[in-house]
């Protein structure tokens, strides 16, 4: 792991917003791309970025480019959206053994509902450690199509999102019924929109859990949807509520409040902290505005359609001494780490020891900071990207003018390859400290 100590020194006041590139949207690209691959032209797409993609996407590129002619041991490092989607692309696709692996994490985030909905379509899946987990070992097999599937979506969307987007290329399509409320439903809604966008359709019910989807086939899309990633802005709010500065001024680029996005909320749970958001032209104005936060005694954020958005939102309300009781946490036990221990944890380093962790919520109660051991606090991301980003951003705090050290800083790759190039438009300075075992 590699340990870094970041410093923040406010950048020189300037006229205008100072303007921040984030990556494409790896939600929506990380679909776009599984789509293309279904289709009859998919190199033409698949290849098509310009950029320096995210470790997730790479991983997910090279495997759906690669020409598979031999058994084939496929290493997925830690993206659970690769395993989750191509354990149902390959279960339809395959035509020689493909082993999936990666790192001991990702071979231990559940993914039981979707082998078993595959299983009952004739996939041929065989869990070579735990049954219902990673590794996998896929065969050949001839998928059928029309059936109805009692699919458990309460751990992952991913599980609907990756049924979903094979359903056209089944014989009789598919019809997929829910036997629980599905988590993260915002990103089950940006399948569907990007499957539309690609020329097929998804009939889905209100509550969302019943889809039905006609067999037929794609049309190749023709370029990534120029869109920008709103999980990797709400860091740039985290910044803002934290250093709570008027004069510091972001623009956004290529974010969009009719974005289909799901993590668009950030203008809404960051309002709360007194961030504001203003919808210019090529992206999105923040800055920091004490009058506008909310002045309720507790704050109570719903994070069930976008709980990934926890670790950012949590750190800044943290830091303001907000009290709060968040919500719809729950699935953040199966990510990249334990995403609400990582972060009471961290906090805990930090001196707040006002936190408790429930079934499915997180409580802070505002109590008095206690003196930290050290001149420099170290936080362990757990090679968590979000918590890495997360308390980097706290190093605005007035509190750290020593800095903070986060170890395993690297992690941040997986979904913001270029995070600490633009983190430093807007005043981090990130320092090695080597390697960290």
């Amino acid at each position: 792991m590699i340990s870094k100590t970041i410093y923040f020194r406010r950048p020189a006041q300037a006229d205008s917003p100072i303007p921040l590139r984030l990556p494409f949207s790896k939600s929506i690209c990380s679909r776009e791309i599984v789509i293309s691959a279904l289709s009859t032209k998919s190199q033409t797409f698949v290849n098509g970025f310009t950029e320096s993609l995210s470790d997730d996407l790479a991983v997910l590129q090279h495997a759906l480019s690669a020409s598979l002619h031999q058994e084939a041991t496929i290493d997925l490092q830690a993206s659970g959206t690769a395993l989750r989607f191509l354990t149902a692309y390959f279960a339809l696709q395959t035509s020689v053994p493909i082993l999936l692996t990666g790192i001991s994490r990702l071979c231990n985030r559940p993914i039981a509902p979707l082998i078993d909905a595959l299983r009952m379509l004739g996939a041929r899946i065989t869990c070579m450690a735990h049954e219902g987990f990673a590794p996998l070992y896929i065969e050949p097999a001839k998928l059928e199509g029309g059936k109805i599937i009692d699919l458990d979506a309460s751990l992952s969307s991913q599980f609907v999102s990756a049924l979903l987007l094979i359903a056209p290329c089944l014989p009789d399509g598919l019809c997929l019924q829910l036997s629980t409320p599905p988590a993260s439903v915002s990103y089950i809604a940006m399948t569907i929109e990007v499957m539309k966008r690609a020329g097929v359709s998804v009939q889905v019910s209100p509550d969302y859990r019943s889809y039905t989807v006609a067999a037929g086939s794609y049309t190749p899309l023709p370029l990534p949807m120029i869109e920008r990633d709103w999980s990797a802005a709400a860091f740039f709010y985290t910044l803002l509520a934290i250093h709570r500065s008027p004069s510091l001024q972001l623009q956004l680029e290529g974010i969009y409040q009719d974005s289909i996005q799901g993590d668009k909320k950030a203008t809404e749970y960051f309002a709360a902290l007194g961030v504001e958001s203003r919808q210019r032209k090529n992206g999105i104005i923040i800055e920091y505005n004490s009058m506008s936060k909310n002045q309720e005694t507790i704050l109570r954020p719903d994070f069930s359609s976008c709980p990934d958005m926890l670790p950012a939102w949590v750190v800044a309300a943290t830091l303001q001494e907000r009290p709060f009781v968040a919500t719809g946490i729950a699935t953040l036990r199966h990510k990249e780490s334990d995403r609400i221990a990582a972060v009471t944890e961290g906090l805990l380093r930090l001196g707040y020891k006002g936190l408790e962790i429930h079934s499915d919520s997180l409580v802070y109660h505002s109590t008095p900071v206690q003196q930290m051991r050290e001149t420099i606090p170290t936080i362990d991301s757990y090679d968590d990207h979000r918590i890495a980003m997360a308390f980097a951003m706290a190093s605005a705090d007035r509190r750290f003018t020593n800095g903070l050290c986060i170890r395993g800083i690297e992690a941040v790759s997986k979904s913001f390859p270029n995070f600490e190039s633009v983190a430093e438009h807007c005043g981090l300075l990130f320092t090695s400290n080597g390697n960290a075992y």
